[in-house]
């Protein structure tokens, strides 16, 4: 029995050893296999791409300088009111009231005129005895010159004063009195018109200080009144910008057009007119003054303007010819710009500038027309340096530009191309 199931039991021994090692060497053989026919990596830098940049077209044309400036906005006439002549406060106009509006010439109070009507009876009283003294002197001279007559037929000689003898002194003097009471009459009914006291222009009540019933002199202070035709503001400028602005030097006409702008409202246009002599003890800025026509908006339906605002204005100043304008943020370093060179190079150019404001930079040399300014960024740019130009117009750039001044066309406005809007 042993002997019949021992080539059984080594049989099993080897296919347990030989399977293994099968297994084991076609594993071996896979590996190598796998390991002979491997993709070899090829050893070098990694391809960068160059920069995908956003350019925009420049081209010369004629700019209006815009100057920045902050100003209060004040009356352009504003009076205490106060009347001319004293009395009983009889009746007030019920507009009369803080905020109040008057045309000129509507009438704001009245006085009693019970005894400035007795003045002018009185007056007038006086004249009748005047020219009723006339009548006699008149009656009077006709006598002297019939006896003046006679009395040079009787002694046929002349007389060496016969104005005297005539009266003429004493028609001279009824005449002056005659005068003086016509003089008194009128002061007495102008007097008596002065009781009605009317609006001296077209204004706004700002304070009243008098009520029905009250005694007034011709010291006392009525009201207090400013002019709605017009307001002024008071701009302050750096002295280095006056020579960009068009200021009046005679005592008539306007200079540059300029906006007024409030939060939350449409600009009101505005012109200056006048150059305060002194600057700001503190600020040493000089003082513009600028003239708002109809702040109230009584003409326009406009929103009103009030006073005291402080208020952002932007004056138009002189003309710029044949120059460049460029957003701010386009021009790097404060004096260059990036191109687009034609072989897809960055060109780096200086560029010469005649003004800035707060969103455009005038430039007047360093530039040609047509040329493609990078309005992208680069973290390391570098003159020659391989770049990609993205397919991009001027109106695909999202460019926020203050509207017009007047006088500055929406095309010229338009070319400046300034990617910064007013805030």
């Amino acid at each position: 029995m042993t002997s019949t199931t021992h080539p059984k039991n080594v049989l099993i021994k080897m296919i347990r050893f030989v399977i293994p090692i099968f297994f084991i060497a076609a594993s071996i053989a896979a590996a190598n296999f796998l390991y002979a026919t491997r993709p070899l990596a090829q050893r070098g830098r990694p391809l960068i791409p160059p920069p995908l940049v956003e350019t925009m077209t420049v081209t010369a044309a004629n700019h209006f300088v815009t100057l920045e400036a902050m100003g209060t906005v004040i009356p352009s006439r504003s009076i205490t009111l106060k009347s001319r002549v004293g009395g009983f406060v009889q009746e007030k106009s019920k507009k009369l009231i803080p905020g109040g509006l008057f045309n000129k010439g509507e009438v704001m109070i009245r006085l009693e005129p019970a005894d400035f009507l007795l003045d002018v009876d009185q007056q007038k009283a006086a004249l009748a005895k005047r020219h009723a003294e006339l009548r006699l002197e008149m009656g009077k001279q006709e006598v002297a010159r019939e006896e003046v007559k006679i009395l040079q037929n009787s002694s046929r000689r002349s007389l060496s004063n016969s104005d005297l003898a005539l009266r003429e002194p004493q028609l001279a003097q009824i005449k002056a009195d005659i005068a003086a009471a016509q003089t008194d009459l009128s002061r007495a009914t102008l007097a008596l018109e002065r009781t009605v006291i009317k609006a001296p222009f077209n204004c706004m009540v700002m304070a009243v200080n008098v009520e029905p019933g009250s005694q007034i002199s011709s010291q006392d202070p009525l009201a207090s009144l400013s002019g709605t035709d017009d307001y002024w503001v008071e701009a302050t400028l750096p002295t280095d910008q006056l020579k960009w602005v068009d200021i009046p030097l005679k005592n008539h006409g306007i200079g540059s057009p300029a906006r007024i702008i409030t939060p939350g409202n449409p600009p009101r246009p505005g012109h200056v007119i006048r150059l305060l002599g002194t600057l700001g003890k503190e600020t040493r800025l000089a003082t513009l003054l600028i003239t708002i026509e109809d702040p109230l908006g009584l003409r326009d339906q406009a929103p009103p303007l009030l006073l005291d605002s402080y208020v952002r204005i932007r004056i138009q100043g002189a003309e710029l010819s044949h120059v460049i304008a460029l957003p701010r943020d386009v021009v790097r370093d404060g004096d260059q710009v990036w191109c687009a060179g034609a072989d897809q190079k960055l060109v780096i150019k200086p560029i010469e500038t005649i003004w800035r404001d707060a969103h455009r930079i005038f430039v007047s040399g360093g530039l040609e027309p047509d040329d493609n300014i990078i309005v992208s960024d680069m973290a390391s740019p570098v003159a020659g340096m391989a770049i990609r130009v993205k397919n991009q117009n001027k109106a695909d750039i999202d460019v926020k530009m203050p509207s017009p001044l007047p006088g500055e066309s929406r095309e010229a406005q338009e070319a400046t191309d300034d990617r910064s809007a007013l805030k």
